[in-house]
C-alpha cells in the first residue's frame, strides 16, 4: 500500500510538473518572442536616433559652410569702392628772409665800463 501511495505521489508530482512545464514553455515562448521584438524595436530606435543625429550634424556643418561663404561674398560686394585720397606733395621750401639790420647782435642790458657790482 505504501508503494502505491508512493507511485501515486510520484505520478501526481510528475504530471503536475509536466503540466506546469508545458504551460510555462508555451508562455515562455510568447514572453521570449515579446522580449525579442522589444529588443529589436529598441535597437531600431537607437539606430534611427544615431543616424538622425549624424545627419543633423552633417546638415548643420554644410549649412554653416554655405552661410559663411555667402557672408564673405556679401562683404566683398559691399567693400568701400571710394579711392583713397592722394598723398599731397611736399610744399616748396620758403625763402629765408635776411634781417634789414645787418649789425652784430649784442646784449641790450650789458655791463658798462667802469660800473662795479
Amino acid at each position: 500500500m505504501r508503494t502505491l501511495f508512493k507511485n501515486i505521489n510520484l505520478f501526481t508530482l510528475f504530471s503536475a510538473f509536466l503540466t506546469m512545464f508545458l504551460f510555462a514553455c508555451n508562455d515562455y515562448s510568447e514572453l521570449r518572442q515579446k522580449m525579442v521584438e522589444e529588443s529589436y524595436q529598441q535597437k531600431i530606435e537607437e539606430f534611427i536616433g544615431s543616424k538622425n543625429k549624424e545627419c543633423r550634424e552633417e546638415a548643420i556643418s554644410i549649412a554653416s559652410q554655405k552661410v559663411d561663404s555667402i557672408l564673405i561674398a556679401r562683404a566683398k560686394l559691399n567693400k568701400d569702392t571710394l579711392n583713397k585720397p592722394i598723398i599731397p606733395e611736399k610744399p616748396i621750401k620758403p625763402e629765408i628772409k635776411q634781417p634789414l639790420d645787418s649789425s652784430d647782435v649784442g646784449p641790450i642790458l650789458g655791463k658798462e665800463k667802469g660800473v662795479k657790482d
